[in-house]
């Protein structure tokens, strides 16, 4: 709480891993309330030692970080990026957005950042363009169409393709 103190005057988020936080979640929430700080919501391969988490929030910053479900390769890897080597499927996007949607509707005044550390090969390029389509009520991004050429899931979320920009309109 020494180094949450020293942040007093800033909104921060908490990136914890290890279950003790979660094994004592109360305590951890009520130090973290206190301080001012978010707790960040964590997607990664699972182990007996994560921290355990519900995709919920508690004041006025969502911070979720998105590293993906590459399970096999999380630990036993040639190169550190072979970790981050996770596509989201669409449907797991599709219930992401959901889920964002139905806290935001609950919690208007949170504000939400959502990270896609997937970031091997473009996969969180094209993940949160499929969240961001989702999220967008209708309105479509284009994107480069190398990069629907690398992942065809990203045809069902955007509006079209563009001369290799991102049209952010």
């Amino acid at each position: 709480s020494q180094t949450l103190a020293a942040f007093e005057p800033y909104r921060k988020v908490v990136e914890l891993r290890h279950k003790s936080w979660s094994d004592w979640a109360g305590e951890t929430q009520a130090t973290l309330s206190q301080s001012n700080a978010a707790w960040a919501y964590i997607d990664e391969p699972k182990l007996a030692s994560s921290v355990k988490q519900e995709l919920d929030f508690h004041g006025s910053i969502a911070y979720l970080r998105l590293h993906g479900r590459n399970q096999e390769k999380w630990w036993s890897h040639e190169d550190a990026w072979e970790r981050y080597d996770y596509f989201y499927p669409p449907a797991s996007v599709r219930r992401l957005g959901a889920k964002i949607k139905q806290l935001a509707a609950k919690s208007p005044a949170t504000t939400f950042y959502v990270f896609f550390n997937n970031h091997a090969r473009g996969q969180a390029v094209a993940n949160a363009l499929m969240l961001e389509s989702q999220l967008a009520d209708g309105k479509k991004s284009r994107a480069p169409q190398a990069l629907v050429a690398a992942f065809p899931d990203l045809k069902d979320f955007i509006g079209g393709t563009g001369g290799g920009e991102l049209d952010p309109g």
